[in-house]
């Protein structure tokens, strides 16, 4: 009797585990259209139609990101993300920071690789006190990937798109390292 439940219970378990899963397959390698077909968001991309898991082994890393405004923009955004994403797309286009700032790009596209569970809220003014550098953290470690600065009329991204900024060249996420000293220009789209 004691190995008839214990076999049913097993079957149970594989059972919920497998259901639990949702529609991500955790499987390296199996072929997708985004990375939310692999795993959830900032756990896996999908590269050239191929998903690409990371495992704890593989870490985070951390960035802190400068934001450079000119004088007369530092009152103009209230509030804004930063997005720190892989270059390549899914389907294997390599984005870059000119078709982003020309507005080309939807950056909330399933197709693109984005190396964070979500993007990075920012404040930048609040009663009268301007915030021009932020950490970002639990970043997924990738070589030479883009961070996309966006800011917007009021709090809580709302409003319009007034400010965009962009770093497609230089900028290496590594696990367990602080990388220091990126900044990104802002300026009006």
């Amino acid at each position: 009797m004691r190995y008839f439940a214990t076999r049913y219970l097993l079957a149970f378990v594989s059972l919920f585990s497998l259901t639990s899963c949702g529609a991500n397959s955790s499987v390296p390698h199996q072929p997708c259209n985004y990375a939310e077909e692999c795993a959830p968001v900032g756990d896996a991309v999908c590269i050239d139609e191929a998903c690409q898991i990371f495992s704890e082994l593989d870490g985070y890393g951390n960035a802190v990101i400068n934001i450079s405004f000119d004088r007369d923009m530092i009152e103009i955004s209230k509030s804004g993300y930063v997005r720190i994403i892989h270059k390549q797309q899914a389907d294997g286009r390599i984005l870059g920071c000119a078709d982003i700032i020309a507005g080309n790009v939807d950056l909330d596209d399933k197709t693109i690789n984005t190396l964070q569970a979500s993007p990075k809220y920012l404040v930048f003014n609040c009663c009268g006190d301007f915030f021009p550098n932020i950490l970002i953290q639990l970043i997924r470690p990738a070589n030479d990937v883009i961070a996309v600065v966006q800011g917007y009329e009021y709090m809580d991204g709302g409003g319009n798109l007034n400010a965009i900024g962009c770093l497609d060249q230089g900028l290496n996420i590594i696990a367990n390292q602080n990388i220091e000293d990126v900044t990104i220009t802002v300026d009006i789209p």
